[in-house]
Order: structure tokens, then sequence, then C-alpha cells
């Protein structure tokens, strides 16, 4: 027979077996768990990111739409073609005049155009146009030889100035420097431009530098297009 403090003893260590088996049970169920909810949360995370690409991918597509759609917008722009078919550039406008730059030399000019008429200018086609030009022009010599007088400076680039004798069209394009006061002796203006007259007014302008065949370069009829 075991005596009571022996019972006692035993007990003991019953009671401490029973508490490290109950601590380990414990621990193991807290690991089985971790290991349940790992995966629920690997899971998530990848439907996190999956959300997250989709989002990006989302945005980069749009991005791409958005820099075709630009592209498509700046290729859509209204162009000046000649009878050949050749690009003569954007149509642009200044003081409320339509034309096109162009770059002679190495300098910006601004040429205007019209729609081409007939019947002494009352009657309008509505798909060909012409290069415009002045109705007035000055020469320094007595008879309208040489070089006129450039003096129309309206737009922003390099002043010139576009001549009209029957089909052919010349632009004066002015010097790079200051315009002057020019002593004119004769004229020519419409509607017979062909005709020089004698004319003497001080006038503020420029020397051409040099010229340009424009007709020569893109013949008429033109046309607007894409």
């Amino acid at each position: 027979m075991r005596t009571n403090a022996q019972l006692s003893v035993a007990y003991g260590w019953f009671q401490h077996r029973c508490l490290i088996a109950r601590h380990n049970l414990t621990i193991r169920r807290a690991v089985r768990r971790e290991l349940t909810v790992l995966p629920t949360w690997r899971h998530k995370m990848r439907q996190y990111l999956i959300a997250a690409l989709l989002a990006l991918s989302g945005t980069l597509s749009y991005g791409d739409d958005s820099s075709r759609s630009r592209e498509q917008v700046e290729h859509r722009v209204l162009k000046v073609f000649d009878s050949q078919g050749k690009t003569v550039g954007p149509l642009v406008s200044y003081s409320g005049q339509d034309g096109v730059n162009l770059t002679v030399n190495g300098a910006t000019i601004f040429v205007t155009i019209g729609r081409v008429t007939i019947n002494n200018g009352r009657q309008y086609s509505a798909s060909q146009f012409e290069w415009g030009s002045v109705g007035f022009v000055t020469y320094p010599t007595p008879d309208c030889s040489g070089n006129p007088v450039i003096v129309y400076y309206t737009t922003p680039v390099r002043p010139a100035m576009a001549v009209r004798q029957g089909v052919d069209v010349t632009v004066y394009i002015a010097s790079d420097s200051f315009s002057g006061p020019v002593a004119v002796a004769s004229a020519r203006q419409n509607p017979n431009l062909s005709q020089c007259q004698a004319f003497s007014y001080p006038q503020v302008g420029w020397t051409p530098e040099a010229t340009y065949d424009l007709t020569g370069h893109y013949p008429e009829p033109l046309r607007l297009g894409y």
C-alpha cells in the first residue's frame, strides 16, 4: 500500500502531465487553425493581386486608346493639296484669311488661298481653290520692272507678297531686316495687273530677298482634304 505522501506525489505528477497534454493540444489546435487560415489568406492576396493587375492593365489600355485617339485627331488635320495630289501643308488662318505656311530658304511665309471663281468673280467653285494674290503692286522703277515693294505684313511670319501674272503666281519674300521708306514710281492694280501706270507715293516696306515660283512648285487648282 502506498502512503498518503506517495499518493500525493503521484497525483501531483498526474496533474502536471495533464497540464502538459492540455498545453500540447492547445498548441496543435492553434497550428492547425493557422494552417487552415493560411491558404485562405494566400487566396485573398492572390485575388487582390489579380484585381490590381487587371486595374493596371485597364489603365494602360485606356492610355493606349487615348494616345491612338490623339494620333487620329492629329492625323485628321485639314490640308492643302495641289492639282497633282502633292501635299502643300496644313490649312491655317491669319487675320481671317485661309492659307498655308511654306518654308523657303529657311524663312517661313504665309500664302493665302481662295475659291476658284468664274464670271468675273460672281460664281464660286465648291471644291477647287487657287493661290491668293495682291491686287495692288508698287515698284521703285517707273515702268514696273524689277522686284515690287513688299508692304503686306499682317501675319506673324516673314512678310511675303504673292503676285499673279495670268496663271503664274510668284511670291516675293522680304529680307530679314527692318522695313523702311521706299520711293515708289509705278504700280499695277486690279482688274488689269498687266497694265503699268505711273504712281508716286512714299511707302514703308521691304525689298525682296528672294522669289518663289509658287505655281511652279504647287500647280493649281488646289483642293482641301485629309
